[in-house]
């Protein structure tokens, strides 16, 4: 980017050329003359103005240069991304007129009458106007606490920002005074004045915006997700048209898996139909327990496994493990609610699914016409049975001790969709042990727990992520 220049020095190379030995060496450039009007001072005016307008834009090749950036040039800059500043806002609230004595005929309180605060030290301070006209009459109330007859009418401060918020009883001065009004104050704290936005706060907003330019991707969701929650271990996206999307029927779906809870609390009431078999759990999927259901009506309590079970939805493949999931509690028949009485539920379930869900389901992210739903991953367990050969000298246990602790953890670093592989674990073995001499391949066992014993490499699904505990992995060390 060229240097900046000032009028003088654009005026001084102006002049120099004009008046050139080859040019207009006596041409006269005295102030008030027509020819430095005309052809030194306006256009080096001009120019000088370029350069400033050249040098601001150099500004906004960066929002590390926020500093730099007018108040308006930013503003504007930020509408370039649809990002609109928060503009300094007025504080508002409640003031009472007061009148000691109970009103014998109408006292008008006319809109925009003047309420202010005691002046401060410094020589500030802060008014404030009502919003609409008020009254008092003969049917004015008095007030029981005060011993006064009052009104409450709405104001706002005259000038915007935070200072504009002021504490209970602050406004207590009438300017000028309302006839036959004898005194007025705010008991309330007179709120929600706010400064305008801070060109830091417009530039990390207009960042998140630009971020959110590839979110139709598969990479644009992971990017967005990770960045929303730092909670979230991992993501992973299955699309319309994937082999493992298995709810696309019209297109446009999108499954959005992450690996990571956030276990709270529930308390829900439902109403028993006469003849239900089972009572939705709707407004807290997905559901991780059921803790206690109470009947609310008739004081009943309800045992589990003996008046109901609860049924987790886990169809994957649909809706289960997202904040559609069908979770419901079975009744048994044995000792059901009254009909038509209220029922209590009470539980936990995953608040990041349902977070996550809303910040994707947000205008500024959601994509017209695609069906997106978050879903939490599923843990699948893998069994683990292997021989190991150790070297002479060593203690065997604590070789044994050091291998399971290995694989344990280092299968707690495997993501979304992170097959399971011999040749992977078989690193992680020798890793964790100088005393590893030989591995038996294949393993005695490798599979998912939930499925048929092997001892294969196993495929994990997208919508899963692998683990080793204790109860599945065997190490024997000869």
């Amino acid at each position: 980017m060229g240097i900046f220049r000032k009028f003088s020095s654009i005026y001084n190379t102006i002049k120099e050329y004009i008046t050139d030995d080859d040019r207009q060496p006596e041409a006269d450039t005295s102030v008030g003359n027509v020819s430095r009007d005309i052809f030194l001072d306006y256009p080096a005016n001009e120019f000088e103005e370029h350069y400033e307008d050249i040098d601001e834009v150099k500004n906004y090749s960066s929002l590390n240069n926020v500093d730099l950036m007018s108040s308006d040039g930013i503003s504007n800059f930020a509408l370039n991304f649809s990002v609109v500043r928060s503009e300094a806002t007025k504080a508002t609230g409640t003031v009472t007129f007061y009148k000691t004595t109970a009103p014998t005929h109408y006292i008008l309180i006319p809109i925009n009458s003047v309420i202010e605060t005691k002046t401060k030290s410094d020589g500030t301070k802060i008014q404030y106007r009502t919003t609409a006209n008020a009254s008092m009459g003969t049917n004015t109330v008095r007030d029981s606490n005060t011993g006064k007859w009052g009104v409450d009418v709405e104001v706002e401060a005259l000038v915007e920002g935070t200072a504009s918020n002021v504490g209970k009883n602050a406004l207590t001065i009438m300017n000028p005074l309302i006839s036959e009004i004898n005194s007025v104050t705010n008991r309330l704290a007179i709120a929600d004045g706010t400064d305008q936005e801070t060109a830091e706060s417009l530039a990390t907003r207009i960042l998140e915006a630009t971020s959110y330019d590839n979110i139709g991707t598969a990479t644009g969701y992971e990017e967005i997700v990770l960045a929303f929650n730092s909670d979230i271990l991992d993501v992973n996206v299955v699309g319309s048209g994937d082999d493992e999307m298995k709810r696309d029927m019209y297109g446009g779906t999108i499954d959005v898996y992450i690996l990571g809870e956030n276990e709270q609390s529930f308390s829900r009431n439902y109403t028993f139909r006469q003849g239900d078999t089972f009572t939705y759990i709707d407004g807290s999927q997905p559901v991780m327990s059921i803790s206690s259901i109470v009947g609310l009506t008739s004081g009943q309590t309800f045992t589990v496994d003996t008046d109901y079970t609860f049924s987790q939805d886990t169809t994957w493949q649909s809706y289960g493990f997202s904040y559609r999931a069908w979770d419901r509690v079975v009744w048994t028949g044995v000792n059901d609610p009254w009909a038509n009485s209220q029922i209590t539920v009470s539980g936990t379930y995953d608040k990041m699914v349902r977070d996550t869900q809303a910040f994707l389901d947000d205008p500024i992210r959601r994509i017209v016409a695609t069906d997106l739903l978050v879903k939490k991953m599923i843990r699948t367990p893998v069994t683990v049975q292997i021989s190991v050969g150790a070297h002479a000298g060593f203690n065997k246990t604590q070789v044994q001790t050091d291998i399971e602790n290995a694989l344990i953890e280092g299968l707690t670093n495997y993501g979304a969709g992170d097959d399971v592989e011999q040749a992977d674990l078989v690193q992680i073995i020798y890793d964790s042990s100088e005393a590893v001499d030989i591995v038996t391949l294949p393993f005695t066992a490798l599979y998912e727990t939930s499925g048929a014993s092997g001892s294969d490499d196993i495929g994990i699904a997208k919508n899963e992520y692998a683990r080793i505990d204790d109860s599945t992995l065997s190490v024997t060390v000869t």
